[in-house]
């Protein structure tokens, strides 16, 4: 498919909303960086979270539209409210996918049942991107993988996997050969960038002399926040001014917390909230954990091998992650006080880094990559 104009190209990014997740990174950054003079880009979600992101798109000028704002009942309780918040959202999709007329439509997460049910018009270039565990979508939400098969089969579909194996998986599922591998990208320029790292740990309020860890990513269950509470006290015993960040929020955070005081740790830990600095806290830290049961590929374990962390990560994470030597994978068999040697090991070795083809994570190489395939339905320029 090719769609190349004269005028601006109609893009319109339908993600949830805004929260400070991987995904929803990425859509910022693409928000940021796509080339403004050939694309006309709207940010389309049914939730508005307040997070730091909404406020540098809207400090940006980028046109976002959050459906919340059109429905009265919106974070009301009750069966009544849920039933009119669930229909609105599909109406109100409905209503702005045809008001913009969109050229391409980019999906990411669970909403292609409201593509299904707004019926873009039939030559909208429609561009999916898998951002988690594709297991993850082929046992629990098969209503999704439902809408998205009946969208490959009326719609010109491209599909965006994030490594080879996923692709693979993904054509054989949906029996299509639009599927392309596009890494998740960062700012490598702004990643790097030094910073004075005393005053840094100052701010977050770290100890001086502090062995620091970190983990970056929300509370919820998939991210294995008790283990990594279980190897902190580890290396606790080990190294008695360790001292942990975790950075995030989410529906187990104040599981953990509990956790944290029952083991006498709390005092050792500092919880961060919607951050915009991740690439300097993680230069305070010492060594990183990512322990995961499951994911897609984690912007936050490229972050830790660009800004030079060190890191034991889960071995349930694609090591295509791998973009350096700085980094191990480990089972999550393994227990609790083998990753706290690891860790300890790792931060301790002091190995020069060795980058392999970082350029291809830049997030400006991958916004121009984006930009071809809603030109040419293809990543390579024609």
């Amino acid at each position: 498919m090719n769609i190349r104009k004269t005028r601006k190209i109609k893009v319109i990014q339908f993600i949830n909303g805004m929260n400070m997740g991987g995904a929803e990174t990425l859509v910022k950054d693409y928000l940021l960086n796509i080339d403004k003079e050939k694309f006309d880009v709207t940010l389309l979600c049914y939730q508005r979270y307040h997070s730091p992101y909404d406020e540098i798109i809207a400090k940006e000028g980028i046109k976002a539209i959050y459906m919340c704002d059109d429905i009265p009942t919106w974070g009301k309780k009750g069966i009544v409210s849920k039933v009119v918040n669930h229909c609105a959202i599909y109406i109100l999709a409905r209503k702005y996918i045809r008001q913009l007329k969109p050229d391409v439509i980019h999906i990411h997460l669970l909403l292609n049942k409201y593509i299904m049910f707004a019926k873009p018009k039939k030559n909208t270039h429609i561009v999916y991107t898998q951002h988690f565990n594709i297991q993850r979508l082929l046992h629990a939400n098969k209503s999704d993988l439902k809408c998205l098969r009946w969208i490959i089969k009326n719609y010109s579909t491209d599909l965006i996997a994030l490594d080879d194996d996923m692709k693979n998986k993904m054509i054989q599922i949906f029996n299509t050969d639009s599927v392309h591998v596009l890494n998740n990208g960062i700012d490598i320029i702004k990643y790097q960038k030094r910073i004075d790292v005393n005053q840094k740990r100052k701010e977050i309020g770290i100890p001086d002399k502090a062995f620091v860890i970190v983990h970056v990513g929300r509370f919820s269950e998939i991210k294995n926040h008790d283990f990594i509470v279980d190897v902190f006290e580890k290396i606790k015993e080990k190294r008695s001014e360790a001292f942990l960040v975790l950075v995030g929020k989410g529906e187990t955070e104040s599981k953990i917390r509990q956790k944290l005081e029952n083991k006498k740790l709390i005092e050792d830990v500092s919880i961060l909230h919607d951050r915009i600095d991740v690439g300097e806290i993680l230069k305070v830290a010492n060594a990183g954990i990512f322990p995961s049961f499951s994911e897609g590929i984690p912007l936050t374990v490229i972050e830790m091998q660009v800004t030079g962390v060190p890191g034991i990560v889960s071995a349930e994470i694609s090591e295509a992650t791998k973009i350096s030597n700085i980094i191990r994978y480990m089972d999550l068999k393994e227990p609790a006080e083998r990753w706290a040697e690891a860790l300890i090991e790792m931060a301790d070795s002091d190995l020069p880094v060795i980058y392999n083809e970082i350029d291809k994570w830049d997030i400006r190489y991958i916004v121009k990559k984006l930009e071809t395939l809603y030109l040419n339905g293809n990543l390579e320029d024609k």
